[in-house]
Parts: C-alpha cells; sequence; structure tokens
C-alpha cells in the first residue's frame, strides 16, 4: 500500500496541473485545474487585468453540493473525478462520482446597453447518475475585496450600501455589486433577472464565517471581522434550495455575473469571437504543431483523472464507505500498474 501511494504522489508531482482560460471582449475567465474552482477578471484595459474576485487563493471562491445530507467541496473531494470541456464559446469544469455528473459552464454575456461581453452566465447542471433519487442542493461562494477598503462592502439595486452582515431568503434586490459602482472595476452579480435563477438564501458576511458554515447560515447584525481570524474580509454566498431529483433527471442552475452596468447583465450570448488559451499555449488552433501539444495535455489530464480516481477509491476504503470485492482490487490494481508505466515514461521523458 505505501509504494502505491509513493507512486500515486510522485505522478501527481511528475504531471503539470494546467489552467484554462477564455477571452471575450472585457472578461477572461480561467479555471485553476490545481483547486477546481475559477477567477475572473475585468480586461477592459489591455494593459493589465484586474480581477473581480479574490486572487490569493481561487479556492476561496468555492461551490458546494449537498446530497442526501452530506456536503461536496468541488475540486477539493476525491469522491468526484474532474476534468475540463473546451467549446468554441465556453469552458467547463466537469465533476463526476457514482451518484451525479456535475457541469459548471463559462460562457459569455453583454449588459443590456452594450453589444460587448462584459460579463458571463455560470450554468451549474446536475444530472443524477444513480438508480434512486438523490435530494440535492446547491451552494456558491464567491470571495469579493473590491470594497474592502471601503466603509460599504456592497451596494445593492436599491442603492442600499452594506456596512454590516445581511441575509435575504424573499424579495431579493435585482443585483448586488462589490466595488463603487461607476467608479472603476466593481463585480455585479444579478438576482432576479431573466436568465438567472433566483437563490433561497442571500448571505453578505465574513468570508472566515460563512466558510466555517456547515451548510445552514444563520445571519445577525455584525460587521465583516471575525477576530482575531480576520478584519473587514467579506464574501457572498447563495443557496439553492434542495431538490429531489429521480434517477436520470437534471437541474440547471444559472447566475449572471459581470462588470457593474446600471442597466443591468442580460443573457444575451455574446458573439465577439473568443480566444481559449492554456498554459501550454492556444488551443484552438489547427496546426499540425499546436496539434501535438494539445494532445499531450489531454494525455496529461486524463493520467491525473486518474490518478484522482485511485486516490479517491482507497480514500472511500479507508472510510468504509463501500465494500470491496475482488473484481475491484484487481481493477485497481490493474489501474495503478497502468499509472506506473505511465509514471516511467515521464521519467524517461
Amino acid at each position: 500500500m505505501k509504494k502505491i501511494i509513493f507512486l500515486l504522489m510522485a505522478i501527481l508531482i511528475v504531471v503539470p496541473v494546467f489552467s484554462l482560460e477564455i477571452t471575450r471582449g472585457k472578461i477572461k475567465v480561467v479555471l485553476d485545474e490545481a483547486e477546481g474552482s475559477f477567477a475572473v477578471f475585468d480586461v477592459s484595459d489591455r494593459g493589465r487585468a484586474i480581477s473581480l474576485l479574490s486572487d490569493e487563493d481561487h479556492s476561496t471562491t468555492a461551490l458546494y453540493i449537498l446530497v442526501n445530507d452530506r456536503i461536496f467541496h468541488l475540486g477539493k473531494n476525491s469522491s468526484f473525478r474532474q476534468s475540463v470541456e473546451e467549446g468554441d464559446d465556453h469552458i467547463s469544469f466537469i465533476w463526476t462520482s457514482s451518484i451525479l455528473k456535475i457541469t459548471q459552464k463559462f460562457s459569455f454575456i453583454n449588459s443590456n446597453n452594450n453589444a460587448t461581453a462584459s460579463g458571463f452566465k455560470m450554468e451549474i447542471n446536475i444530472e443524477n447518475l444513480s438508480e434512486t433519487a438523490a435530494n440535492v442542493g446547491v451552494r456558491i461562494m464567491l470571495d469579493t475585496y473590491l470594497s474592502e477598503n471601503s466603509n460599504a462592502h456592497f451596494v445593492l439595486s436599491s442603492g442600499d450600501e452594506l456596512t454590516k452582515e445581511r441575509s435575504y431568503t424573499s424579495s431579493f434586490p435585482q443585483y448586488w455589486v462589490s466595488g463603487t459602482p461607476g467608479e472603476g472595476t466593481a463585480l455585479q452579480v444579478m438576482l432576479n433577472q431573466r436568465g438567472s435563477t433566483e437563490p433561497s438564501q442571500v448571505v453578505f458576511a465574513n468570508w472566515k464565517r460563512l466558510d466555517s458554515a456547515n451548510w445552514a447560515y444563520n445571519s445577525r447584525t455584525r460587521n465583516f471581522n471575525y477576530l482575531p481570524y480576520s478584519v473587514n474580509d467579506s464574501a457572498v454566498s447563495q443557496w439553492y434550495e434542495t431538490q429531489s431529483l429521480a434517477s436520470g433527471d437534471n437541474r440547471t442552475i444559472s447566475l449572471l455575473l459581470g462588470l457593474y452596468d446600471s442597466s443591468g447583465l442580460s443573457d444575451q450570448v455574446a458573439t465577439t469571437t473568443a480566444d481559449i488559451v492554456s498554459e501550454a499555449g492556444p488551443v484552438s488552433s489547427g496546426s499540425p504543431r499546436t496539434t501535438e501539444v494539445n494532445n499531450v495535455i489531454i494525455e496529461l489530464r486524463d493520467d491525473l483523472a486518474k490518478v484522482n480516481f485511485v486516490l479517491g477509491e482507497f480514500d472511500k476504503v479507508i472510510m468504509g464507505d463501500q465494500d470491496v470485492s475482488i473484481e475491484d482490487i484487481d481493477s485497481l490494481e490493474s489501474l495503478v500498474k497502468e499509472l506506473e508505466e505511465r509514471y516511467q515514461q515521464y521519467q524517461d521523458q
């Protein structure tokens, strides 16, 4: 067992982890495959890119799934195999377990007054792969920072400025803004606009408090400090109520996010040409050299997915989540042997 674990860890070190990015108009979205999370940037000033969310650690912006009273932090849980998908006009994370397939898709949208892409639509599609019904809830936490040096950390569509924690379970504002509307870069998130799914709860609070919450969060009237852990560290958490999904059923949750515009963001698809690139270079070109590089990237991602799968299976065995048959052991031994051969190929290159 120790030898197998050492081998898997060695492969994780040898196999590089890539980020995937797509740019359109004023917005760039980056998928951080190491963290299983995303980052978004204002690139309207071509000389620099300004992050719309905290960029110190991408995983502080997170997607959580509640499945039958069990919580999964996607990108951080070995029960789900992670992969990415590239399209002409979108990029996606895909997480798959024995119960669910979850696709987090990013595509570009416009503001109501602008034909240039100034925001993006995040669609979270959840499909029940099991043979029985599953109760599934969704929570997304956005780690904001653009107003943390100001007295008001958030501004609502009503004009209300939030200097303290606040929670909504109904009568949601049309949108909320992180940053100063109309002054520099500001993030706008629509809550009840056509094309966005209205949440069941929205909480503006200290990031650490939200991160420490199990699932539900009981809001109180307090500032955005959490002494001694953090000062003026705010975030927004949005919940989408638990629903029962029958076998084969799916549900989709949509969010509209982007640069602040007084007219709001629209779910109209942006038409500006997109550039999709990875750390290894452009992935949309059809040149022989680029095709060769892309094939290598695909192989590396496939190997990494296999490593994560094996580690996940070991984790299930250790936690006692499933019974292990002789066939299961033979299958894992075969996969480990395949990975060992791939590891040797990496060493020889």
